[in-house]
């Protein structure tokens, strides 16, 4: 299926009506629905008399004549370069792919859109606080590539919409539904938590043995049953987020050690009796089914620091992954856990495997990337009725160089990225978009 870079002439007329050059009108003519996002309207679709203009491309697009009406009808804007697809009926106005956000802000400032300079069409920011639908259409802000501008503007429901911002169960449920009946897609559609992921993932051969097994706690007798077996144990809520909510426990001759991480951005260590450890557990509540239990197992360390490392893994088109960015976190002084609240600090993992020769170096980081690949096809399989797009996988590599996988961030954030590697922070905002533009007919022409 072929696309077409075009430029819209608009025709003064009261008819639904497309026009479209001679090297188009043997494919298109005939054609009676014409798409701009998830809005289709049925056209009379012509031939133009006179010669071509134009031949395609994103330097010289054809010229199409599109009826004022018509253009009003699809909500085609002024100044977009577009690309054009014709299949199975349908003549289609494209890319318009949108990004549901809290505050666009920072996809405005940093230059995620600029992509669609060579992917045509349109993409558009919606905010999530005002985001209602009315009539299968939306209003936001849209990159004008040509003009590198952004205008407020009223356009079909994309696509392709991301979701980029925490969204409530009822207005997720409801934007799921919009799209499944209007034939769009919502990339990274729903959030799991660690344990439903770690479930689904570990009856996949291909990365079972680097799953994390869990233990979900719903007495007090569960942890000590934990400690007996393993010695020493990570406590960490099922829903947590960066890092709150953990705790270490080692289990020693006369009692038990812990490192207790739950506050945000404070830590505090102890040594228990066993009576006063199961007060202890009595009073975080580990008797209330919210936390489960890992092994603890010891991560490298850059300068006696531990690290783990943030992985990044996007869909290149609508198969295939590929590792687009490797981030190393270096825990602060003293501390067991890497996240940033917590004194941790991030350092690209070119620069931290410095450590070793270049030959050393090659083969880790091929080892990370090429498990995070394979991660990535073992979530399409966990989770056949979601479509992802891209996810960030947090992984820990031990003394022996063996990889743990510990937890998917299905809304991946690059902010932190951009400060250290601005070409690998490019790289990651464009490839979902180029992704997106792919699954709508309008694949990157190189």
């Amino acid at each position: 299926m072929r696309s077409y870079w075009i430029k819209m002439k608009i025709i003064n007329s009261k008819q639904k009506l497309v026009i479209l050059p001679g090297s188009l009108d043997a494919r298109g003519v005939g054609t009676t629905t014409v798409q701009h996002g998830l809005l289709r309207v049925q056209s009379k679709v012509e031939g133009s008399h006179t010669e071509s203009i134009g031949k395609g491309t994103s330097s010289n697009p054809y010229i199409v004549g599109v009826s004022s009406h018509l253009a009003r009808e699809l909500y085609l804007i002024k100044g977009v370069k577009y690309r054009l697809v014709m299949s199975g009926g349908v003549l289609k106005f494209g890319p318009l792919t949108g990004m549901l956000v809290r505050n666009d802000t920072f996809t405005r400032k940093h230059g995620r859109a600029r992509i669609h300079e060579r992917l045509g069409g349109a993409f558009v920011t919606l905010s999530r606080d005002s985001f209602r639908p009315k009539n299968g259409l939306v209003k936001g802000r849209v990159y004008i590539a040509q003009q590198k501008k952004w205008i407020q503007a009223t356009v079909p429901l994309p696509e392709v919409l991301f979701i980029r911002c925490s969204v409530g169960g009822r207005k997720r449920r409801k934007i799921l539904s919009t799209y499944k009946t209007l034939g769009g897609l919502v990339f990274n559609s729903n959030i799991y938590n660690k344990r439903t992921v770690e479930r689904r993932v570990s009856n996949i051969k291909s990365v079972s043995n680097q799953i994390i097994k869990s233990k979900m706690i719903k007495s007090k007798s569960d942890v000590l049953a934990f400690l007996d077996q393993h010695n020493e144990a990570v406590i960490k809520p099922k829903n947590g987020r960066k890092g709150n909510g953990i705790f270490f426990v080692k289990k020693v001759k006369d009692g038990y050690r812990v490192y207790d991480y739950r506050a945000p951005g404070q830590s505090a260590k102890f040594f228990f009796t066993k009576s006063e450890f199961m007060s202890y557990l009595s009073r975080v509540r580990a008797d209330r089914g919210r936390y489960m239990a890992q092994r603890w197992i010891k991560f490298m360390k850059k300068d006696g620091r531990p690290f783990d490392m943030r992985v990044f893994v996007q869909k290149e088109d609508q198969k295939n992954w590929k590792c687009t960015g490797i981030m190393t976190r270096v825990a602060g002084k003293g501390k067991k856990i890497t996240n940033r609240s917590r004194g941790g600090r991030f350092v690209t993992a070119d620069k931290l495997f410095n450590m070793y020769p270049p030959k050393k170096k090659r083969e880790l980081m091929k080892k990370v990337s090429t498990f995070a690949e394979q991660f990535g096809y073992a979530l399409d399989r966990a989770f056949p009725t979601q479509h992802f797009a891209d996810v960030g996988l947090d992984i820990g590599m031990d003394k022996n160089e063996n990889l743990h996988f510990m937890e998917v961030n299905f809304v991946a954030q690059y902010q932190t990225v951009r400060r250290h590697n601005r070409k690998m922070f490019n790289n990651l905002c464009w490839k979902p978009l180029i992704h997106a533009s792919d699954y709508q007919g309008f694949p990157l022409q190189k």
